[in-house]
This record gives structure tokens, sequence and C-alpha cells, in this order.
């Protein structure tokens, strides 16, 4: 099986270990590498470096990390048999965070939303969805009240009609190792039609289960102008853990994370929201369909 990599910012908040314990319970299912990223930064950033107070401050906070880093390491070390790494690094962390999710490539960012709010612009508008795109691999975004267990029930939000196949492979491959409930919801534009709802939307959840026989979906459509209202009831009547959308729900993304970073009381400032966005070309992720039923 092929190793995967998870790359976790950490601030040294409560939201990082969470990460930190979603992180180990993924190592459980498969060879797991982990890098810890810290960025630091003294204010102002670009210094004189003559000036030996800042230089003496930059030194400091260096060894802090480092110091911190390697406590959540032994916790990660203990609990699991993931190959651990650290890195601290000078810079802002929005900044640190784009170059090093590049650079790594990671399967899995494991972000908490404290690190979201710590990087302002992220939360402004449109360059939310700007910087999402900047950070290469799979971002599972985790607020600091998440539940202590990843994936007990999964909420797949979609929009009809696009091929979501091979997305449908890998959350199969992942529901299976963490014996997830899966739910499939459907948000559907107001205009939708009678025959759209009781025809194609029945047609795709034929195709599905037809597909996955050996698994059980739960199917909801949601039909409305502003649906994220009706899903907020869904997720919470549902007891749902974590809702999963792909990069090119944007409009979704948007919302979603506002609500997570301006501590807005909503239904989901509790629960993780998963953005699919990465290139599904490795082994784990090009499982056939065959292989996920004979797992």
């Amino acid at each position: 099986t092929d190793m995967q990599t998870i790359l976790i910012p950490v601030n040294f908040t409560k939201s990082n270990k969470i990460a930190v314990n979603y992180a180990i319970a993924f190592a459980k299912h498969q060879p797991t590498k982990i890098i810890l990223l810290n960025a630091y930064h003294t204010i102002p950033f670009n210094w004189d470096s003559s000036d030996e107070s800042l230089n003496r401050e930059s030194v400091e906070l260096a060894e802090k990390s480092q110091l911190k880093l390697e406590k959540l390491a032994k916790k990660i070390r203990k609990k699991s048999n993931a190959a651990c790494e650290k890195l601290s690094i000078k810079g802002f962390a929005a900044d640190v965070i784009i170059e090093q999710s590049t650079v790594i490539e990671p399967d899995l960012i494991l972000i908490g939303t404290e690190i979201l709010n710590a990087i302002n612009f992220l939360v402004l508008g449109s360059l939310t969805n700007q910087v999402i795109n900047k950070i290469n691999g799979n971002i599972l975004i985790i607020p600091e009240t998440a539940p202590k267990k990843p994936f007990q029930k999964i909420a797949f939000v979609t929009i009809p009609y696009n091929d979501d196949s091979q997305e449908l492979n890998y959350l199969m491959n992942l529901t299976n190792k963490f014996e997830s409930q899966f739910h499939i919801i459907h948000l559907l534009p107001s205009e939708t039609s009678e025959r759209e709802l009781n025809y194609d939307l029945k047609k795709h959840e034929l195709d599905v289960n037809f597909s996955y026989p050996d698994h059980s979906f739960i199917f909801h459509s949601i039909v409305a102008e502003e649906p994220l209202e009706l899903l907020g009831e869904y997720v919470v009547d549902n007891r749902i853990d974590t809702v999963i959308v792909l990069k090119r729900e944007t409009e979704i993304i948007n919302k979603l994370i506002a609500h997570h970073s301006t501590k807005r009381p909503t239904y989901h400032t509790n629960i993780p929201i998963f953005i699919l966005k990465k290139e599904f070309n490795n082994h784990l992720n090009h499982l056939t369909k065959e292989e996920i039923s004979n797992q």
C-alpha cells in the first residue's frame, strides 16, 4: 500500500490537538508520514539584520517552535506507527502553508479554523477561494470543537449532473476504512422541475447503488434558492460529523468557510469541512469498484 503524507500546519492551539488526533486515526488504516509545520515571525517581519534585539527574538521564537513541535511529534509517535517530521519556518502562515504544500505535495492537509482566523485575508470574500486554490492537496478544515472521532457520519454535498465517479471511489475507500455512514446530498436550484427530481436524481441514485452494491447510501435532495440553511438543518438532524465538498463548488466553500472563520453561531461551527481538490492519480484513489467491494 502506498504511503500517504499528511501535512498539519500548527500554531499550538486546541484545534491542533484535534488535527493530530485525526491524523493518528488516518495512520491506523494506511502507512502514513505526518509533517508538522509551524510558521513563526517577529514584528516587523523584514527587519534590519543589524538589529540584535530582533535577531535574538527570532532565534528564541525558532527554539520555542522546535520544542513545541517535538512535544506534538512525541504524542504522534506514542499513539501510532506513523513517521513524523517537523518543519519550523520563518514567515507568515499563509505564505508558508501555500509554499510548503507545493513543495511537499501532501495527500491531505489538516488545518484548524484557528489557523484560518490567523490568516486574515483568508476570510475576506473571494480571497478565501483564491488561497484554498493555491494550497496543493485535499484539505480537511477542523474547528476547535470538532468531534473527537472523524468520519463516523459523512455527507458528500454535490451539484447534480457533474461526473463525480473518481471522487466517489476515493470516498468509498475512505468510508470503508472508518466504517462511515455515507450520505449523498444534492443541492438544487429552486427552479428544479418535478421531472428532474423524479427522474434524473432517481437515475443517479440507481447508478450509485448499482456501482457499489455492497454499500448502503442515504440520499437527500435540497431544492432552494439559498440551500445552506437547509443543509445545516439536515446536518444537525442527522448528526453528520464531516461535510465533504468538491473544489469546484466554490460558492459552497466560500459560505462554509466564512461561517467557520467569523465564528457565527451556525450549524457547522463544529463540523469539519473536507475539500476534495487534488487530482486522483495514485493507487489509493484509483481503486476499482470491484477492489473497493472486496476490501
